[in-house]
């Protein structure tokens, strides 16, 4: 072949075209494997798994000491005054505490199961995890009675 020369216009005109034609036939690759039937993994095994762990859970939160037990029954304690005792609290009940999660609740019912009660609203500063921060927080929700 003979020597080809292009021009500086026609070099950019022709690289211009490659580019174009590269990124159609990219782009209609991509569509083709994004719209192709693939195999999609099917999670159900996974959720059978998930539900049976999760319901053992439940099953062990159920099967607590007797006196969490009857704390868990409770009561639906909040009185007319609007104040939560919490000496009959629920964990539930509990939890809906500003400040206070599954676990400060835990702990709550546990020094309530080992000390039997609350004298004060103060005593829950005896419990691990709440401070005078997290007092001031609940001192407006609570009672003990």
């Amino acid at each position: 072949m003979k020597n080809i020369s292009f021009t500086k216009n026609e070099t950019r005109v022709i690289l211009f075209v490659i580019t174009v034609l590269v990124t159609g036939f990219s782009i209609k690759f991509y569509k083709q494997i994004l719209n192709s039937p693939s195999v999609r993994f099917d999670y159900t095994a996974e959720d059978s798994v998930f539900k049976s762990l999760s319901d053992s859970k439940i099953d062990q939160d159920k099967s607590i000491s007797g006196d969490s037990v009857k704390s868990e029954i409770g009561s639906n304690e909040t009185s007319s005054d609007g104040l939560l005792n919490i000496n009959t609290a629920t964990r539930s009940e509990l939890i809906d505490l500003p400040g206070v999660g599954e676990s400060t609740a835990d702990k709550i019912i546990s020094y309530r199961d080992r000390n039997k009660k609350f004298n004060k609203a103060e005593d829950i500063m005896k419990v691990s995890g709440i401070g005078k921060k997290k007092f001031d927080k609940l001192k407006s929700h609570i009672k003990a009675e």
